[in-house]
């Protein structure tokens, strides 16, 4: 396993969008997610068909697309929806590569994708020695235990990506020469796990 989003080949990788798409207006949601489903019908790689519910009464469902290549924004999407009158249904979406996990997220902090799945992984030198299941909190404190500098896991707080993170406690291990006990940080969607355990 290689440090997860420090090299990512965007001309070459294989990239999955787990997308959630939600509204309080049911039928607009069906209208969209139909639309949507027939426009990605190729790059279809799992899509329920099932609509949930929150207690707040939104309704929402899920798609994972597979890619070729590297899309960060869907204009065409949002363009489309415009252009039908429909202006309650929203998404969020998540990328992952299949080594790098989740390398972007349109919106950290949606309740609508499936949980975040947080994995740290322990390097010596380029050679994996353990990947532990954790929490954001478990990783903090590892930092802090190893005495990491607060101005550094002050940047590793603030980067928005798990790349972004994972570059700077990178940058900060050359520039110490420490090459043992290199900790790096990465997460996965539930619902891509589930559907990769399915297969």
């Amino acid at each position: 396993m290689k440090v997860p989003g420090l090299n990512i080949d965007y001309s070459n990788d294989t990239f999955y969008y787990s997308f959630a798409f939600y509204s309080k207006n049911e039928e607009h949601l069906n209208k969209v997610v139909e639309s949507f489903a027939e426009y990605y019908d190729n790059d279809i790689f799992h899509y329920s068909h099932i609509n949930f519910k929150t207690n707040d009464k939104y309704y929402y469902t899920g798609y994972i697309l597979k890619f070729d290549r590297y899309k960060e924004t869907f204009f065409e999407l949002e363009n489309q929806m415009q252009e039908a009158g429909i202006i309650d249904v929203q998404f969020d979406y998540r990328i992952m590569t299949h080594n790098d996990f989740i390398i972007f997220e349109s919106n950290p902090y949606t309740k609508f994708l499936s949980k975040k799945h947080y994995i740290a992984v322990f390097f010596n030198d380029d050679d994996l020695i353990d990947t532990n299941i954790t929490d954001y909190y478990g990783v903090k404190q590892y930092l802090i235990d190893k005495n990491i500098p607060q101005d550094t896991i002050n940047k590793f707080d603030n980067a928005d990506t798990f790349p972004e993170k994972n570059k700077i406690l990178d940058k900060y291990y050359k520039d110490n020469n420490i090459t043992e006990g290199k900790l790096y940080f990465a997460a996965s969607d539930n619902h891509y796990i589930r559907t990769m355990w399915d297969r």
